[in-house]
């Protein structure tokens, strides 16, 4: 008995940009994670986090994703896996208001802070790559793929 083939469905790859769109679903809330939870309240406008999330998925697209089968699961895991090491300089920066009892943070300049992050080896080497299979789960409800 001989059978049919299966029938394959093909799906172009996304753009970057598309990507980016995607992945923009999943901005943090906040600067903290539960490695570097802060003292004080304060944290940035959601404006400010979700360019700065973008900006850090751009550069994990153009670090890690080209010439590899990087899927959108796999990226955001890296993206998630860095953005405490990645905003940290923003934290540092803070500023505490005593008035206000909470810190304030300014305006972020996103090109000294992937400055900050080359220069600290988040994209460099293929060591996050290698770690892939064993990052933690993600903590961001994602259940478009799921």
């Amino acid at each position: 008995m001989s059978g049919l083939p299966l029938p394959t469905i093909h799906f172009p790859a996304y753009s970057k940009s598309q990507l980016l769109h995607i992945l923009d679903l999943h901005a943090p809330t906040t600067l903290y994670s539960a490695s570097n939870k802060p003292s004080k309240p304060g944290d940035l406008e959601p404006e400010e986090l979700d360019k700065i999330w973008e900006g850090l998925n751009s550069a994990v697209i153009d670090t890690y994703g080209p010439g590899t089968t990087l899927d959108i699961p796999s990226i955001l895991k890296i993206s998630e896996k860095l953005w405490p090491d990645f905003v940290q300089p923003i934290i540092n920066a803070g500023v505490y208001v005593e008035e206000e009892d909470e810190i304030v943070y300014g305006k972020v300049d996103f090109v000294g802070l992937f400055a900050l992050g080359k220069r600290k080896g988040l994209f460099s080497g293929e060591d996050i790559i290698k770690r892939q299979s064993t990052l933690i789960p993600s903590t961001i409800k994602t259940g478009w793929y799921s």
